[in-house]
């Protein structure tokens, strides 16, 4: 099933420690703030300050827009800290959503893209394209391409798809294998865009919070 999920359907929720206001584009079946396989959301960071806590996650961030922001990550097992600088559109950040992490603002305010899954239950690669390329991928479980640019062209062989997908729009892949059950070989995908991000989320485990 392809799906093309618009701004306006994104949901728009507070933050799990209170202090902020986030945008949900997406979230496992079943799933809310408490308790998920996977989520991906927006949020816009104007000052200084801790994230929420969440255990057993692991969190991809990506800076959208903005000049910048620094993270500090203290593990809850140690004394070690780690530190993400994140200057420009798309950089990255992987870490462990349970660590005790602290966000400082280069020059006011940024938004981020945040992509979260539950450790031993989801896998996630993750892809950024950052100048206009083209990227073909292995399509998994689910999958997501996010264009920040308005020349994102999405093409599936299997489907006999070419979408042009506007900026700042998530569209949603999912069921490979049945999609590629017809030609009995693995279905994949090509993204063509300047700036976007591209995600696939395999299930490592069978006992879903979802299911």
């Amino acid at each position: 099933m392809i799906s093309i999920i618009a701004p306006h359907e994104f949901k728009h929720l507070a933050w799990k420690n209170g202090k902020g206001v986030t945008s949900e584009l997406a979230i496992s079946d079943g799933g809310d703030l408490n308790n998920f396989d996977w989520r991906l959301s927006i949020a816009g960071v104007s000052e200084d300050g801790g994230f929420s806590s969440f255990p057993a996650i692991q969190r991809y961030l990506f800076l959208l827009t903005g000049q910048g922001m620094k993270l500090e990550h203290a593990a809850l097992d140690s004394n070690e800290v780690s530190v993400n600088y994140l200057n420009k559109p798309l950089d990255l950040a992987v870490f462990d959503g349970g660590a005790q992490t602290y966000a400082s603002l280069a020059n006011g305010p940024i938004r981020d893209f945040n992509l979260m899954v539950k450790s031993g239950v989801i896998e996630a690669n993750v892809e950024c394209l950052t100048e206009m390329s083209v990227k073909e991928l292995q399509l998994a479980d689910i999958n997501f391409v996010y264009p920040l640019s308005d020349d994102c062209r999405v093409m599936l062989e299997s489907q006999a798809l070419d979408v042009e997908l506007q900026a700042e729009h998530l569209m949603r892949i999912d069921s490979p294998q049945a999609m590629a059950s017809e030609t009995k070989r693995v279905a994949r995908v090509k993204v063509q865009a300047t700036q976007a991000i591209v995600i696939a989320l395999k299930k490592v485990c069978t006992n879903l919070a979802s299911e």
